[in-house]
């Protein structure tokens, strides 16, 4: 009956928790692809995952789901979900698709920053080497990709900035399986800082030189 169905529908509150609930087995999910704990070529199975994560199959599945969309993730009809393996060939096209997109947002963005955009990127930059010192993996690559949102705020370009996420983290998990030395702080932000400087002094062409060389010698 009528009054039956109206108690079938979900409060503001309730769909403000399962929003939540996503987001953060998402998130969680994310980290552990992106840190190595679930390896390369590992398969993802949803039960023993929601049962980790303290969670239901549903958000573990709408996860997964949207991991395959960042590329993180492949879905198999007959295995199942697997954390994508990598291909080093693949890993520079990542880089130079990077540089395409970053550049170009970032050409558009410097015209515009503010001073309030300056101390987004200040700030970003702060926390960044924070994180490097702390030697939080988790935050540090967090915090990497904040400055460059940080950097390409003022573009207004939402679905660049989103494209240009994705790619970040499929080179995180690239960067993730390699068994490369921690580098020091300063090597770390310095390219960084310089592209900031030169965005600051609404320099477009050193600021955009900078990162097409920055993003290409990741590669």
């Amino acid at each position: 009956d009528e009054s039956a169905q109206h108690a079938r529908v979900a409060t503001p509150h309730q769909e403000i928790s399962r929003h939540t609930l996503a987001r953060q087995t998402l998130d969680a999910l994310r980290d552990r692809i992106l840190s190595g704990r679930y390896q390369p070529g590992q398969l993802l199975k949803q039960q023993a995952i929601a049962k980790e994560l303290g969670v239901s199959r549903i958000p573990v599945r709408e996860s997964l789901q949207h991991l395959q969309q960042e590329g993180l993730v492949t879905l198999n009809p007959h295995r199942g979900a697997a954390v994508a393996v990598p291909r080093r060939h693949d890993e520079r096209e990542l880089y130079r698709l990077r540089a395409a997109v970053e550049c170009d947002i970032l050409r558009g963005a410097v015209p515009r920053m503010t001073p309030a955009h300056h101390l987004c990127a200040a700030q970003a930059l702060g926390r960044y080497e924070h994180a490097i010192a702390s030697r939080d993996q988790s935050a540090e690559r967090l915090m990497k990709w904040n400055v460059h949102r940080a950097l390409y705020e003022a573009s207004d370009r939402e679905i660049s900035i989103g494209v240009a996420q994705r790619l970040f983290q499929q080179c995180e998990l690239h960067s993730g399986m390699r068994a490369t030395p921690s580098v020091a702080l300063d090597d770390a932000s310095a390219p960084l800082h310089a592209i900031a400087r030169a965005a600051a002094r609404g320099d477009v062409t050193s600021s955009v030189r900078m990162l097409r060389a920055y993003l290409l010698a990741l590669a």
